[in-house]
């Protein structure tokens, strides 16, 4: 029998990431929230820019982005079964090796 073990998907409150100035020299707070689905493996992260604009008035903008994660043994499969080989692997754009600070991998195939 195999059992999966899937984490529950944690659903965080709102926290505050940073700040940026505009360039007619306003402030944009951007603050957001986390969300994993452990069964579909998507984050979803939804950022929340505020600012007040030079009249005055409060503005919100709401700017929500899914992302689908893929493990790497999952992607070592999904080369594989599709007839691809890995002829490199990094663990950024930069080429730099794969470690488990890594926050994402390349890969180099070959068909």
């Amino acid at each position: 029998m195999l059992s999966i073990f899937f984490p529950k998907s944690h659903n965080h409150e709102e926290e505050g990431w940073f700040t940026a100035e505009h360039p007619d020299g306003y402030v944009i707070t951007i603050s957001g929230i986390d969300k994993y689905d452990a069964l579909r493996q998507i984050k979803t992260e939804t950022a929340y820019r505020r600012w007040t604009d030079v009249s005055g008035k409060e503005m919100l903008q709401v700017a929500p982005l899914s992302q689908r994660y893929v493990f790497p043994q999952e992607m070592e499969d999904l080369t594989h079964y599709n007839g691809f080989d890995i002829v490199e692997q990094y663990g950024d754009f930069d080429r730099s090796p794969v470690t488990d600070e890594s926050r994402l991998i390349t890969l180099i195939c070959r068909k």
